[in-house]
């Protein structure tokens, strides 16, 4: 289309693309609505009004309308009406998730609705509550509570559906306030968590067969029992490959692949399909769903599409897509995929046009009225970037003239596919899992096509099981291609700068997408000056992610970590040297592991050398310790832990911080007396019997301690 021409204004009133006009007012809404929560939960009544009334006066206007004035107001109107109903469906999803459960400890019963998982020493675990016992009161409480606990022969055995009680605190989730830390609250929150809780085990127990029928009963409704039941038919299928002998890796991938149980990945191979740019095969989506949709329209169609037996065998896929879904999770790229089939199945049945773009914008608009708060699930966002860009871009990136009919032109257009669906997911890749591929065109043309082989093997392998000498040989054939399938991965691994690690900040995602939009416009309208936008809006990303990068090398400092699994002091010089303090009893293993998520987030962000422990006695240039006295920056700090004499008797001292930490068994209260302290620290592992007598010695002394349990650490600079 020239530059110059202009499209004829549509008198329609959802214009010529009816759900987007109605998808992005609802995204805005939902966006609003989670940044304004707080001021808007106390006016929920005032929001229904207010979303009624718009909509009354879209019905008053669509009557009357006359001209075209008149109808870009109730266009107007009917934005503003999604907008407002977005935003009203955002306060009742985080009212009902933002349950308020009590300061205090209490007895909860609920029935567990995730797998556990066991990390270590502990398993974590989620529970929809449905009653509560605090002193003589009982309640009914209902909300998703995220529980850990230590890892035993009893907490090993918990599986999903079973019903349990147990006896804790339960907080609203909250990050624990380190460096560059993952917004692990928000997500929470986002999946519909809203509490945490941690327990021993022997207060956490099973519940007795007539207690767990009442707790079913009351905590799990339609939906969560249908997910019950997908995951119970998921470990059913999960047996049947192990008894086709599948094991180890090759089992974890066949079961990421065909039925979305992606529990037995390790972290190495989960790294190594990131790297290079394939971790999409492992998330069931479109790719796969489409393997399954073809064989199912060829076996029971007999690839017709017109015609009874066509519509009858759309009806079928239809109810068998959604199980599949089920069976998998639901997760929301599978969700996606299967709304857009669906789409398809139906225009197939009642011989309507199939849009791709309306079709993608229905699928976002159907999810969100349901779960306004998948739009901060990072799979929603992947897959439906990801698909839009396909959409838009591989017109323009492979036109059909290019593709059609030779070699080279049809592996270009596998090329497009892949640079389209990275330019518009790169950015957010970059921000949560730090990394970007250089060689994913060719990770993609080598290792998409093999997924598929073992997509359609994995499922016929289900099939023909019964077989036993066909499955043995199946599944053999199948633990060639994924021997095959992971030598190239760590073949394109190994070489050169495989994979850029990248700590993109919000405001340069934001200017990279608002780039990205003028380049999809200009392709829509084809129209080359939007372009010029978009360079800009690049060179101001870069100038941007600059400023940052200089932001984040003012790191010196003393920084107190909380919530992990151990007691940790970091002294950071301006050189990027370091030292981390830590107890006796805590052996360097477990500093390495408990300090893992910090170093990644942290450390490598703002390129930290690798820091050394802190011996017991040191007199360094930079740093001096002796005992529980350490000297850093001209300014001290008191560490009192298991190695602190119980009777040792303090001098006189003014000090940056005075920190307790776990294993510590003296008398605190001569420390307050002669310490002079800006701050006095409290471990976030300490004891409840040391908390309740440093919190005392703290209140006599008339001091205010700062718990690294529920309050945020200072930083000392």
């Amino acid at each position: 289309m020239d530059s110059r021409d202009e499209r004829p204004f549509s008198y329609s009133v959802t214009g010529d693309y009816p759900v987007v006009m109605l998808l992005v007012p609802l995204i805005l809404g939902i966006l609003a609505a989670n940044s304004l929560y707080s001021l808007l939960s106390s006016r929920l009544t005032l929001m229904v009004i207010v979303t009624v009334a718009l909509a009354l006066c879209f019905s008053l206007l669509l009557l009357l309308r006359q001209g075209r004035g008149m109808l870009v107001l109730t266009r107007l109107c009917l934005m503003a009406t999604a907008l407002s109903f977005g935003a009203l469906l955002t306060v009742v999803s985080l009212r009902n998730v933002l349950v308020a459960f009590p300061a205090e400890k209490a007895v909860y019963g609920g029935v567990i609705v995730s797998e556990p998982r066991v990390r270590g020493g502990s398993v974590r675990m989620r529970v929809m509550t449905g009653g509560m016992w605090a002193g003589d009161r009982a309640m009914k409480r209902s909300g998703v509570v995220e529980l850990t606990t230590v890892a035993d022969s009893s907490t090993r055995s918990l599986a999903e559906g079973d019903a349990v009680i147990f006896e804790g605190i339960v907080r609203a989730p909250a990050n624990a306030g380190n460096p560059y830390e993952t917004d692990y609250a928000s997500y929470l929150i986002h999946h519909g968590v809203g509490g945490t809780a941690f327990v021993y085990p022997d207060a956490l127990k099973r519940a007795s067969a007539a207690e767990s029928v009442r707790l079913r009963e009351r905590c799990l409704g339609a939906g969560y029992r249908a997910r019950l039941w997908g995951d119970h038919v998921r470990m059913r299928l999960m047996d049947v490959y192990r008894s086709v002998g599948l094991t180890g890796g090759g089992l974890a991938l066949v079961a990421a692949m065909t039925i979305g149980s992606k529990d037995l990945l390790t972290p190495a191979t989960r790294s190594l399909f990131s790297e290079a740019g394939v971790s999409h095969v492992l998330a069931l989506s479109g790719l796969h769903l489409s393997i399954i949709f073809a064989i199912l329209e060829l076996l029971l169609a007999g690839g017709m599409r017109t015609g009874r037996r066509a519509r009858i065998a759309q009806v079928v896929i239809i109810a068998f897509v959604w199980t599949f879904a089920l069976v998998a999770g639901l997760p929301m790229s599978l969700v996606r995929a299967s709304v857009m089939y669906t789409i398809m199945a139906l225009c197939l049945m009642t011989g309507r046009g199939y849009s791709s773009l309306t079709a993608l914008s229905l699928a976002a608009f159907v999810i969100l009225l349901l779960s306004p708060l998948a739009l901060y699930d990072v799979g929603f966002q992947l897959s439906f970037l990801s698909v839009f860009a396909i959409i838009t871009l591989y017109p323009v990136i492979a036109p059909t003239f290019v593709t059609h009919g030779t070699f080279i032109g049809r592996l270009w257009g596998a090329m497009a596919v892949s640079i389209a669906a990275q330019a518009a997911t790169a950015p957010l890749v970059a921000y949560y899992f730090h990394n970007f591929p250089l060689y994913f065109i060719l990770s993609n043309l080598l290792i998409v096509p093999l997924s598929a082989v073992v997509t359609a093997g994995g499922l016929l392998l289900l099939l023909i099981s019964p077989i036993a000498p066909l499955a043995s040989l199946l599944a053999a054939l199948l633990g060639g291609v994924l021997s095959l399938m992971q030598r190239i991965l760590s073949f394109i691994a190994a070489l050169p700068m495989s994979s850029l690690t990248l700590y993109p900040t919000e405001r340069v995602v934001l200017l990279l997408y608002a780039a990205f939009a003028f380049v999809v416009t200009a392709a829509l309208l084809r129209r080359r000056s939007l372009l010029m936008p978009a360079i800009a809006l690049l060179v101001a990303s870069a100038i941007v992610s600059a400023s940052d990068r200089r932001a984040e090398k003012r790191f010196a400092g003393v920084y107190f970590y909380r919530n992990i699994s151990a007691s940790v002091i970091h002294f950071i010089e301006p050189s990027g040297q370091s030292l981390l303090y830590a107890p006796p009893e805590v052996s360097d293993t477990l500093l390495r592991r408990a300090t893992a998520g910090i170093a990644r987030q942290f450390w490598r962000r703002c390129r930290l050398l690798p820091p050394r422990r802190l011996p017991e006695t040191m007199n360094g240039e930079a740093i001096r310790r002796r005992g529980s006295l350490v000297l850093f920056g001209g300014r001290f700090y008191v560490v009192l832990d298991s190695t602190t004499p119980r009777d040792a008797v303090p001098t006189p001292l003014r000090a940056e911080a005075l920190y307790v930490a776990r294993g510590y068994r003296g008398d605190f209260r001569p420390w307050l007396k002669q310490i002079r302290a800006a701050h006095v620290l409290l471990d976030a592992r300490l004891s409840p019997w040391q908390r309740a007598r440093c919190v005392q010695a703290c209140r006599a002394a008339g001091i205010r301690p700062v718990d690294l349990a529920t309050d945020r650490a200072p930083v000392c600079r």
